[in-house]
């Protein structure tokens, strides 16, 4: 009877203590989830505001074919431009041009399920949903972190071959090197392992057994941002006035709006603080895409053509048409490599439209979240920049066709892989690190090279070019002109 009645008794507790158990753990997952909330809707990780999932996929699907394109282009021609090759040279670039690709094709993706997941989640929280949006973030990570060591990995493969780390490339007001280059890779790389220290932490959040990490704060680019959409451009002068006349006169592309200026940032445009002014030219690209432009305000850049016989056809027939100089876009992406500017444009002009139409007033942006979060990452609206570097693409592809002539492995990616954009250095809920990416040398750093000399207007007035001039030194469409070559 005792043996029965203690036997009871421990089948009692056991019971109460399963239920206590339980009761503890569904409050701890409870607690949890609710956190973990919190922190996705305040802080979430690869998120922006505004993002157009569709329109995103479209782009990336693109922007892959349109560098396929000119790496095709660029293998077929390589024994044209180099018949001394040997063999291996020839396998050896084929190869690097196939195996790495200049965008993170599989991150962009995974942005895509990330943003899709997030939204569903904060729709309609659940520990289910908040694990799947845990494991995309996972992914992205080793996405993001295997794109910069597999650009590390090629140029030290082709370091090894040509000795190119301490080689230069001179942008317009800049110069940059390929050890600067290889390191911002690595810099980037230490960010992808600083998201997966914080992924590990939004795991144990979720599940209740530690407290979340506070979300991180990013005033300071909010408050910059408010005061770049709040500056006015006061700049006056012939040279000013010239500059705006000749970006309203362009008729190519029929679709083209001029918006701005707005003040930005950026290493490569040396003056100070850095501080630029730059239009947004706002089009729809000749394959019917939106797609978009900076132009510096306060300058515009030339380059001489030599007219000695240099080889190349293209700066051939602009001599024969009657161009001395050629005009040079500084927000080109080859000629710039921090072109983070890019997404800040798009965004202040987004929320200025927004305000003006009254969508928003601008004492709410610090507090409707779809605008803080907006501000603060900056790529829910990069469909149009994806697009234009599609187009760039597209007119490397061109060239190649033209000239005959395939860039070097290093040079795409130094200069054509946008890494400056793709590793995302000014998206709060992706860059978590304090380290800034580098870019270029510093002044003192630059040695003096011997390097393509640029002119600016002023230069160029006094050479004697009158305004009218000028103009002509800019081509409506540069792209439908050396098309146009393929067929002469």
């Amino acid at each position: 009877m005792k043996r029965v009645l203690f036997s009871a008794i421990i089948i009692i507790l056991v019971v109460l203590g399963a239920g206590l158990f339980l009761s503890t753990k569904h409050k701890q997952e409870a607690t949890g989830l609710k956190n973990f909330y919190k922190l996705t809707e305040n802080d979430p990780l690869f998120y922006s505001s505004f993002f157009d999932s569709k329109e995103w996929e479209k782009s990336i699907k693109v922007l892959k074919d349109s560098e396929d394109g000119f790496k095709k282009a660029s293998i077929e021609n390589y024994p044209k431009a180099f018949p001394s090759a040997s063999y291996a040279e020839k396998n050896d670039y084929a190869l690097g041009l196939k195996e790495n690709d200049l965008a993170p094709y599989q991150f962009l993706q995974d942005l895509v399920l990330i943003n899709q997941k997030t939204n569903d989640f904060l729709k309609n929280p659940s520990p289910k949903l908040g694990k799947e949006l845990l494991n995309l973030y996972n992914n992205a990570t080793d996405s993001y972190i295997k794109d910069a060591e597999t650009k590390i990995t090629a140029l030290e493969k082709i370091d090894k071959k040509k000795n190119i780390m301490n080689k230069y490339v001179v942008f317009i007001d800049s110069a940059s090197s390929y050890k600067v280059v290889k390191n911002d890779f690595l810099t980037i790389k230490e960010n992808g392992y600083k998201l997966k220290q914080e992924i590990a932490q939004r795991k144990k959040c979720l599940s209740g057994k530690t407290s979340c990490p506070e979300p991180l704060q990013n005033t300071k680019k909010i408050n910059d941002f408010i005061d770049s959409l709040n500056a006015k451009f006061d700049l006056k002068g012939e040279r000013i006035d010239g500059i705006k006349k000749i970006i309203t006169s362009i008729n190519y592309p029929s679709s083209l709006k001029l918006s701005g200026p707005y003040r930005i940032h950026s290493v490569c445009l040396q003056s100070p603080d850095y501080q630029q002014w730059m239009y947004l030219l706002l089009y729809n690209d000749v394959y019917g895409r939106p797609s978009l432009v900076p132009k510096l305000a306060t300058q515009s850049y030339f380059q001489k053509i030599p007219k000695e016989d240099n080889g190349k056809k293209i700066l051939k027939a602009l001599l024969k048409n009657g161009f001395d100089f050629q005009f040079q876009l500084e927000s080109a992406t080859y000629r710039c490599l921090d072109l983070a500017f890019y997404s800040e444009l798009a965004t202040l002009d987004f929320v200025k439209k927004q305000i003006d139409n009254g969508k928003i007033v601008q004492e709410d942006l610090t507090k409707n979240r779809d605008y803080k979060l907006l501000i603060e990452n900056q790529f829910g609206l990069m469909v149009r920049i994806l697009n234009r570097i599609t187009v760039n693409n597209y007119s490397l592809k061109t060239h190649v066709l033209v000239e005959k002539n395939p860039p070097p492995e290093e040079y795409l990616l130094m200069v054509r892989s946008n890494y400056s954009i793709f590793s995302f250095p000014f998206a709060k809920s992706i860059w978590r690190i304090d380290k800034k990416l580098k870019y270029v040398l510093s002044q003192q750093e630059s040695p003096a090279l011997s390097s393509p000399e640029f002119f600016t207007i002023d230069d160029l007035k006094k050479l004697g070019y009158n305004e009218d001039e000028i103009r002509k030194f800019f081509i409506e469409d540069l792209d439908t002109f050396i098309e146009s070559l393929l067929n002469n």
